[in-house]
């Protein structure tokens, strides 16, 4: 955290990391990136010893200003606005669920949402609850404004907006082999499970279990920097891309799913010493 500014009042500015808000709010990081690029916090890029990163003044932080966002008169490709109560038009969720190739049927199961409540957002004949709006881009692994804009133009264009997790071929392919030597090597494979995988093995243990997850997780990440650094496998050329892309995007993964995996812990918690001992796993992280 930095306090390094002053306001009109005289108060210190609080600044926090994007991680530092998503534990904060209990979210995904990717809910608040979906969020800064939406203009609902007030931030700015500092220069740190890792280079410019995003500073979030702490007290703009909230689960979404819905009177924040606009741009119903732009042209396709501009997020659509809230409605009034705050729900989210989602007109590009079909697309993008479509595009990730999975049924309407299991997005709801995922998002714990009814089928028929996800066909009428999907149709538009209702606006989407915020909270479920940011579920369902993480589960799609897009930002929240890629879901608020109209399918059209802005998704035939030549670069169409990247999403969080890149698509690669044989994606299950790659994960079974990295989950055969993460195995042989450290006992444990969890990096080489999908997000929401290793977010149903949290939610059906204690919050011991958690931090173990993410112990494990934390060991299998240390030692693959050291395995695929020391003999340069990233930087060949003869490496396929998919494979490249899969491997940054497991070494990319950590903290950041591991915060999130112990704040979704620390919420369901009822216990004093599991919160606390959750919180500072999670400040270690940070």
């Amino acid at each position: 955290m930095a306090e390094d500014e002053a306001d009109n009042a005289g108060r210190a500015i609080e600044r926090v990391t994007i991680a530092e808000a998503a534990a904060l709010l209990g979210c995904h990081p990717n809910t608040v990136r979906s969020r800064l690029k939406a203009g609902m916090y007030r931030a700015e890029k500092i220069d740190t010893e890792n280079g410019l990163t995003w500073m979030i003044e702490r007290d703009s932080l909230s689960t979404g200003d819905p009177q924040e966002v606009s741009g119903s008169d732009g042209p396709v490709g501009e997020p659509e606005p809230p409605v009034k109560g705050g729900g989210l038009p989602l007109p590009g969720l079909k697309h993008w669920r479509m595009r990730k190739g999975i049924s309407q049927a299991d997005l709801a199961r995922r998002a714990g949402l009814s089928s028929s409540y996800l066909f009428k957002v999907e149709s538009g004949q209702r606006a989407c609850r915020p909270q479920a709006a940011e579920l369902l881009a993480d589960l799609l692994g897009v930002d929240l404004e890629d879901l608020r804009r109209k399918p059209g133009a802005a998704f035939d264009m030549e670069t169409p907006p990247n999403p969080t997790r890149p698509r690669v071929a044989y994606r299950h392919v790659h994960q079974d082999y990295l989950r055969i030597i993460l195995e042989g090597a450290v006992g444990s494979a969890y990096a080489a499970m999908d997000e929401r995988e290793i977010e149903e093995r949290c939610e059906g243990s204690t919050w011991e279990g958690a931090l173990e997850i993410v112990q494990a997780r934390k060991q299998e990440i240390e030692y693959l920097r050291d395995a695929l650094g020391a003999r340069g496998v990233l930087r060949n050329p003869d490496l396929s891309n998919d494979v490249r892309a899969f491997l940054v995007w497991v070494l990319e993964s950590f903290p950041d799913l591991d915060i999130h995996l112990l704040a979704m812990a620390r919420r369901r918690e009822p216990t004093e010493e599991g919160h606390e001992a959750l919180t500072k796993a999670m400040r270690d992280l940070l």
